[in-house]
């Protein structure tokens, strides 16, 4: 027959002489991608800093809040952020009120209205910031994606400057895992 078979059935099968093999969904070797869609490439929908997913309804949930800044340097973190990240858009609505934003190994200066300079011009989840302010205001972020719980912090011995991954507050004990708390000082 047509599949080499010596009086075989012949091309009886969805693939002609074989069947779709397990784990595959077509003739083709494909597989069902994380949509379900058969040779798909995944998720599609953008939903913001690298996550992609099936629809919109996926995408993880944003909320907005704001930020109490004193005048002078406030020791920030930020534990949910736009999908916009660029330091000049997230304190565009503080104005000329904000001149700088400082984070371990970088900083962004304010050199005249909306024009921004400097090695480190994008919020990153596990930074910590200074924002040196003016006069005291608030900065309000809208539709912010959290911080993903299992982000990893990469430590270096000396000072590091890293954010702190929700809102609200802890105990150091509570805050730092059993397994490092004896290799952190100060």
């Amino acid at each position: 027959d047509e599949c080499g078979v010596c009086d075989g059935p012949g091309a009886i099968y969805e693939c002609g002489c074989t069947v779709i093999a397990d784990g595959e969904c077509d003739c083709e070797n494909n597989v069902d991608d994380e949509c379900g869609e058969c040779g798909g490439s995944g998720g599609e929908y953008d939903c913001g800093f690298g996550i992609y997913e099936c629809n919109e309804a996926n995408c993880p949930d944003t909320f907005d809040y704001c930020l109490a800044l004193h005048a002078s340097a406030n020791l920030k973190s930020f534990y949910a952020l736009p999908s916009e990240t660029s330091i000049s858009e997230i304190m565009s609505e503080l104005g000329d009120n904000v001149t700088g934003v400082i984070t371990e190994g970088g900083a962004c200066q304010q050199i005249s209205s909306e024009t921004w300079i400097g090695s480190q011009c994008s919020l990153l989840f596990e930074k910590g910031y200074w924002v040196i302010m003016q006069e005291a205001d608030e900065l309000c972020l809208q539709a912010s994606i959290p911080v993903d719980p299992s982000l990893v912090y990469n430590l270096h011995a000396g000072a590091n400057l890293i954010s702190f991954p929700s809102n609200g507050s802890l105990n150091t004990a509570s805050a730092i895992p059993d397994d490092i708390e004896n290799f952190v000082d100060g």
